[in-house]
C-alpha cells in the first residue's frame, strides 16, 4: 500500500517551482500532499522529530502524529512562501492558493482509536479539516474591487463539496454550472 512507503511532501517543491517558472498566461497547479496520513512516522524526515516515539502505543502514535503535523506545517508554509516570492516578482499576476485536507484524523480525540476509519460514528476530528486561502496582493486587490468579502468569513462554515464553485469564481471562469451561493469568495455565498 502506498501509504506504508516513506514519502516526504517536500519532493513537490521542485515541480511547483518548475510550474511557476513556465511562461504561460494561465496556470492551475494541484499539489496532492500525503500530509499527516497514516503511517504518521513515515510522513516526516528525522530532523522534524520534535516528540520522541517512545512510551506506550497511544503516546507513540500521538507523538508521531504531532511530528507529522509539524512537518506538514513546514511544507504548507514553504509552498505559500514560494507563491509569495513568485507574486512579488510578478506583481500584476493574481495568485491564489487553497489548502485543505481531504479528511481529518481521529488521534484518540474520540474513543480509543486513531486514524480515519469509522463505522457507526464519524468523529468530529475526521470531518473538521483545515481550510486556508492565500492570496497575492494583486488578488486581494481584485477581490476587494469586485466585492468579494473573504476577510469577513474567518470562521464561516464551508463544505469542501463546494470547492469546485470557489475555484471557478477565483478563476473568473464562465460556465452555466457555476453557483455563486456555493463559492466561499463570492458576496452571494450562503
Amino acid at each position: 500500500e502506498s501509504f506504508q512507503m516513506i514519502s516526504f511532501d517536500q519532493t513537490l517543491f521542485v515541480p511547483l517551482q518548475e510550474a511557476l517558472s513556465e511562461n504561460k498566461k494561465h496556470k492551475l497547479v494541484f499539489l496532492h500532499l500525503l500530509g499527516c496520513h497514516t503511517n504518521y512516522s513515515k510522513r516526516y524526515p528525522a530532523n522534524f522529530t520534535m516528540f520522541d516515539d517512545t512510551g506506550d502505543k497511544r503516546t507513540r502514535v500521538i507523538n508521531t502524529y504531532d511530528n507529522a503535523v509539524y512537518y506538514n506545517d513546514f511544507v504548507v508554509d514553504s509552498i505559500f512562501s514560494m507563491l509569495n516570492s513568485y507574486s512579488r516578482s510578478h506583481s500584476s499576476v493574481r495568485v491564489s492558493a487553497i489548502y485543505f485536507s481531504d479528511h481529518g484524523e481521529n488521534v484518540y480525540d474520540e474513543g480509543d482509536i486513531s486514524g480515519h476509519d469509522y463505522s457507526d460514528h464519524i468523529p468530529k476530528s475526521n470531518v473538521e479539516i483545515p481550510f486556508i486561502l492565500w492570496f497575492s496582493p494583486s488578488q486581494r486587490d481584485w477581490l476587494r474591487t469586485h466585492n468579494h468579502p473573504v476577510g469577513d468569513r474567518l470562521h464561516a462554515p464551508y463544505m469542501i463539496d463546494d470547492l469546485f464553485h470557489t475555484i471557478i469564481d477565483l478563476g473568473c471562469i464562465t460556465t452555466p454550472v457555476f453557483d455563486r451561493t456555493r463559492s466561499f469568495t463570492n458576496i452571494d455565498y450562503d
